[in-house]
């Protein structure tokens, strides 16, 4: 099975890892960017950890997969 997000949790933030093109779709669907959107490297979003759970609610139910970042 492909993972389609990986999840780092860096404490005071978390970074969301869209890694197939299937989450390419959803964060695309899902999550507003703005200006004001932080980035990690290309792709990694950088998320408030009061925002993570309710992301990470939609992206399970939307039947996607996730897993922990090293």
């Amino acid at each position: 099975m492909d993972i389609d997000f990986q999840v780092l949790n860096a404490v005071n933030i978390f970074i969301l890892f869209p890694i197939t093109e299937r989450a390419d779709n959803w964060v695309s669907d899902n999550i507003q960017i703005t200006d004001e959107t932080q980035y990690w490297g290309q792709k990694g979003i950088v998320i408030e950890h009061g925002y993570i759970g309710s992301i990470m609610e939609g992206i399970l139910n939307d039947d996607l997969t996730m897993e922990a970042a090293a």
